[in-house]
């Protein structure tokens, strides 16, 4: 015997399925080939089928959409250290699970780099979520160096940075411009760079 009790309405799920549906829609929009700085507010609220005014219910503006795209970059899976093993064969790994993971976000990925480019916002919310990634990355560097398999001699912050903003770079621009045929090529020379370059530098074999 079905009910015809209604359930009680709730504001969260609305918003979180209202927030879902707008990125899905720009997505869709930037697969077009639009970029997002031509994608305007009325284009985005029409693919989604809400009015232009209902959409800045849920979004102040586009900046405030773009952070939520950066939102959307974030993943436990492989952005913790926790556990992690520091062998060549390990960082190539990491790298491979890096690449894909931008590969398959790469027009969210490019719609971010655009905006950081010139809203400041954006650029510092970018530059917040790769500086996690420095910090990460000085902390295996000096549980390295404590352990006596990093020489004490390697700056464990600017290798870091060395680190993080040089391979973010070799990532995006990757992704973003090329396809997949060399992502493992890319994968193990950002891992032997590293690996050698910083974690066993001086030492081979």
């Amino acid at each position: 015997m079905s009910s015809n009790v209604r359930r009680p309405y709730d504001p969260a799920v609305r918003r979180a399925a209202v927030v879902a549906a707008v990125m899905a829609a720009t997505e869709r929009l930037l697969a077009g080939g639009v970029s997002f700085t031509e994608l305007g507010i009325k284009q985005i609220a029409a693919e989604v089928g809400l009015a232009r005014s209902t959409f800045y219910l849920y979004f102040s503006s586009k900046t405030e959409l773009v952070l939520r795209l950066v939102e959307a970059l974030h993943s436990p899976n492989w952005e913790s250290s926790e556990g992690t093993p520091v062998d060549l064969e390990a960082i190539t790994e990491a790298y491979r699970t890096g690449i894909a993971f931008f590969r398959e976000r790469k027009l969210v990925l490019a719609a971010v780099l655009e905006a950081a480019a010139y809203d400041p916002e954006v650029g510092a919310a970018w530059e917040g979520y790769r500086r996690k990634f420095v910090q990460r990355e000085v902390g295996l560097l000096r549980a390295e160096q404590a352990a006596g398999r990093t020489p004490a001699e390697v700056d464990a912050q600017a290798a870091a940075e060395v680190i993080i903003w040089g391979g973010f770079q070799v990532i995006t621009h990757h992704v973003t411009t090329r396809g997949p045929e060399r992502d493992d090529i890319i994968a193990q020379e950002l891992a032997a760079n590293q690996y050698y370059g910083v974690y066993r530098r001086g030492v081979r074999g």
